[in-house]
């Protein structure tokens, strides 16, 4: 299906300061090579995760070693190109052309030359600022000094955030619904075990009476509660993980990415830590009640 795209002439600093690529050609020994191999042999280019996204059937990509057509919208003239390898993130050559949507391909500045006919001019530079360096103030002051050449400066970084932000926000949304589901819980679980403390309070008399110590009474409480806590974080942690894979492993979302299902075992820790550690808190103050309780007060008929 033809795509719109935008040729990107590769120039031989950026290797220094290369993008990470996601996969490459197998014979290839790492990311270098590939920038090299695009460089020195026009008829191969890269291109990023995104590419062909919107315009083929959901779920393809294109992989290093795939033929690219690229036509010259002039004269029609085709030229066959090889991917060299994939980009891991190629937000930064989105967007700086000011037509339409198109997706990057980068090759080096003989193979524009040799697709297009025309020497490739310069539109866009890549720079990185010092530390330090106030990028607000900086990009004011560039778009002032040459607005007469109607320069304009995206803040790359702030440009990736604001791209994601939706994303991120609905994320932070189900996070907080989330963590209200375990504070309900929680608190739910306390409740529960002030009222079984309520109504074992004969019960916790008759032990008493018979022998048994108030440090006995408050573990049996505490080891009920931690059950029931326990229970309830490995059913869940259990289900997450499943409905999480299931998810990862059917959707043509997650077709593109190259690797095995990864598990946030550092975050589901934390979690599950914070979890019983609540839980715990949530069930000491009934169950030191349960055992200040007095035996001839729990067992009289009137309460």
């Amino acid at each position: 299906m033809p795509l719109p795209i935008l040729a990107i002439g590769v120039p031989g600093q950026l290797v220094a300061q290369r993008p990470v690529l996601e996969n490459r050609l197998p014979r290839l020994p790492d990311d270098e090579a590939a920038w090299r191999l695009l460089l020195a042999d026009p008829r191969y280019v890269l291109v990023d995760l995104f590419y062909g996204a919107a315009g083929g059937p959901p779920g393809e990509t294109v992989e290093p070693g795939d033929r690219l057509t690229v036509t010259d919208p002039r004269t029609g003239d085709q030229s066959r190109r090889t991917v060299a390898g994939v980009i891991k993130d190629g937000t930064a050559f989105y967007g700086v052309d000011a037509g339409e949507f198109r997706f990057p391909v980068l090759m080096s500045q003989p193979s524009i030359h040799e697709t297009f006919g025309t020497e490739p001019k310069i539109s866009s530079l890549l720079l990185r600022t010092a530390p330090g360096v106030n990028r607000d103030r900086l990009t004011q002051q560039l778009q002032g000094e040459f607005l007469a050449h109607g320069l304009v400066v995206t803040d790359i970084p702030r440009a990736v955030r604001e791209t994601y932000a939706a994303n991120t926000q609905m994320f932070r949304l189900m996070q907080g619904y989330l963590a209200l589901g375990l504070l309900v819980a929680i608190t739910g679980l306390g409740v529960i075990m002030v009222r079984s403390v309520r109504e074992r309070r004969r019960t916790i008399g008759v032990l008493r009476a018979l022998g048994f110590r108030a440090k006995t009474i408050r573990r049996a409480f505490i080891m009920e509660s931690t059950f029931i806590a326990v229970e309830g974080v490995v059913v869940g942690t259990l289900l997450g993980i499943l409905t999480t894979w299931l998810l990862y492993s059917n959707s043509p979302t997650f077709e593109s990415i190259d690797g095995s299902y990864p598990i946030a075992w550092r975050d589901i820790g934390v979690t599950v830590g914070v979890a019983l550690c609540a839980s715990f808190v949530a069930t000491v103050l009934p169950a030191r009640r349960a055992a200040q309780i007095r035996p001839a007060v729990a067992v009289r008929v009137a309460d």
